[in-house]
């Protein structure tokens, strides 16, 4: 399967990210996979998979979080290894043991889950199933609210334990994994999950989004050529369409914090 694959890579921020690309006809048979998974029903808590779930549904589930700690999972497809993607479709689909091999081979690269890979998102949740339900389970006992997006754990509530995050942190690590800096948000401060604001119980498109519309709308007034235009165009329209989305899922009432 290495040789359906191409590597290309990307810059963010100051870094560099390695995608690793399906062929065209490895993606379809990826995509149908990812479709077929998609049939079971998963924890409410989830939000990068599922019917109108998303990162916008992820951060409106601590709209009213007067504390909100989050943190995200270090190269999580990277990470994630084969064997843990052979033991999802043994133990937990009941695959026979070829058939699992070959589900394996179908949605890994060169030992672990590619990141440009359209079925890694829902591959990786299955693989740490036990991990995310602890990690739901530990935020449930303690009164607050657990979302998972990816690679991202958000937890909110009124109060936040001291030792929960640390109990998090602890399943993370049991599992193989590692972790980056824990953010700390409190009180009426705006609070950024999943790249949208939370601000007295209403959702807000950061700001860089705002400035972004600014800066294409002043750029379309002033280019003549036609066809950079057009491009303009479907760029402001689809931030358009990321803050239009934010404004229609922000709650009416103002949150009491």
């Amino acid at each position: 399967m290495e040789s359906s694959y191409s590597e290309r890579s990307i810059q963010q921020g100051d870094k560099q990210r390695i995608i690793e690309e399906p062929s065209i006809k490895l993606k379809k048979a990826q995509k149908r996979l990812k479709a077929l998974l998609g049939r079971i029903i998963i924890p409410n808590f989830v939000h990068n998979l599922g019917y109108r779930r998303s990162y916008v549904t992820n951060a409106r589930s601590h709209v009213n979080g007067c504390i909100v700690k989050s943190l995200d999972i270090k190269k999580f497809f990277p990470s994630t290894p084969s064997r843990k993607v052979y033991y999802f479709f043994y133990s937990f689909l009941q695959c026979p043991t070829d058939i699992a091999a070959i589900l394996t081979k179908l949605v890994t690269y060169k030992g672990h889950l590619p990141t440009g890979s359209p079925s890694s998102s829902v591959i990786a949740y299955y693989a740490y199933l036990d991990m995310w339900n602890n990690i739901e389970a530990i935020s449930k006992s303690s009164g607050c609210t657990l979302t998972i997006y990816a690679d991202d754990i958000t937890v909110s509530g009124s109060t936040i334990p001291k030792g929960l995050i640390w109990e998090i942190k602890k399943q993370i690590h049991k599992h193989g994994l590692d972790y980056h800096k824990s953010k700390f948000y409190e009180g009426k401060k705006p609070k950024s999950i999943t790249g949208v604001i939370t601000l007295q119980g209403q959702l807000k498109a950061q700001h860089c989004q705002h400035l972004k519309r600014y800066n294409l709308k002043k750029e379309l007034k002033e280019n003549q050529d036609k066809k950079y235009k057009e491009k303009l165009i479907q760029k402001l329209g689809g931030i358009n369409a990321q803050i239009e989305y934010i404004r229609k899922l922000s709650p009416t009432s103002q949150c009491e914090q």
